[in-house]
């Protein structure tokens, strides 16, 4: 299995470092294997231009919640998107203003966990909204407080991945018939703003920062046996990213650096059949903190700053390969 082969040959990197005294806990990055093709098209622009968001398909719709607004404030508005008519409309708040929240769709309903409060930081709060009836209601709160992470639906159960808050590195699970969360492995390299996709079962961890900077370093989980392992890092170190996976690929788009202070345009895409990063058409618009889903075969990138920083946008932008 390539991904397999890109854990030993990690392994054996550290061990041999570690011999050395030195440790490398990560392989270097490298370049992109080959191209992936396709087409970018620009659709509506959402009604709330903003930044720090999370997006999610359900039920063939696209959703976007939260975020900071242009004057940095946080945002309880949710929008979704009608693929077909290609519009974007207003749907019931969030119950509490939220930026850098969770976002995932589970057994027909969206679930939001953690992110930013104004003036309290990272909250505990879990909230799952049902389409049938356009509301938001209450769930389990999380055990350890989360922003910055990401919130990941898979193997019937939410799970959120990094971020900051409470022992930040450890993985929560949340089961929707218990409605209760549990403590799952810790993931072995913590960071925030970082990105997520679901490939072959299991969790990628892709990317994010921390205090020394962007990372490029990708992260498996696999929830049925509740462990991590490492693949191929990315080509470019970044925070801020978004990812998605479309035709059994992992898209990652966008991103921010600060030294020197830019965003990124890097579309690139992870290979699971190559265990190989693929360069994809480059974003038309470089920005961070966005969103990323898939519907109708196509892959929208949403919203997000087109400066590192404090900035956002209105823009969708919507990939489809060929």
């Amino acid at each position: 299995m390539p991904w397999i082969r890109s854990a030993l040959v990690a392994a054996l990197i550290v061990l041999v470092t570690a011999c050395n005294g030195r440790e490398q806990a990560t392989p270097p990055p490298v370049a992109p294997a080959g191209p992936v093709d396709g087409l970018w098209t620009q659709g509506a622009r959402l009604n709330i231009a903003r930044a720090e968001v999370a997006a999610v398909e359900l039920d063939g719709r696209l959703y976007v919640a939260g975020g900071f607004d242009a004057n940095g404030r946080n945002l309880a508005s949710v929008e979704t998107f009608d693929t077909a008519a290609g519009t974007w409309r207003q749907i019931a708040p969030l119950p509490v203003a939220l930026d850098h929240l969770g976002l995932a769709a589970l057994d027909g309903l969206l679930y939001v966990a953690g992110g930013n409060a104004a003036g309290t930081g990272a909250t505990a709060a879990v909230f799952a909204y049902d389409p049938a009836v356009d509301s938001w209601t209450p769930r389990a709160a999380l055990p350890l407080r989360r922003a910055q992470h990401v919130l990941v639906a898979a193997a019937g159960r939410l799970f959120t991945v990094g971020g900051v808050g409470d022992d930040p590195a450890v993985t929560l699970a949340y089961n929707p018939v218990a409605d209760a969360w549990e403590r799952r492995a810790p993931i072995p390299t913590p960071r925030d703003h970082l990105a997520a996709a679901v490939i072959d079962g299991r969790i990628a961890a892709i990317g994010g920062r921390t205090t020394r900077g962007n990372l490029a370093v990708v992260e498996l989980y696999d929830p049925a046996a509740d462990s991590w392992s490492e693949a191929a890092a990315m080509p470019t170190a970044r925070g801020g990213l978004t990812a998605a996976t479309l035709d059994g690929r992992i898209h990652v788009f966008g991103g921010e650096a600060f030294d020197p202070s830019r965003t990124f345009v890097e579309h690139e895409v992870f290979d699971p059949a190559a265990g190989a990063w693929l360069a994809g058409p480059p974003l038309p618009t470089a920005r961070h903190g966005l969103g990323a889903a898939v519907a109708g075969g196509r892959l929208f990138v949403i919203a997000g700053g087109t400066r590192a920083g404090l900035s956002v946008s209105a823009l969708t932008e919507a990939f489809e390969p060929r």
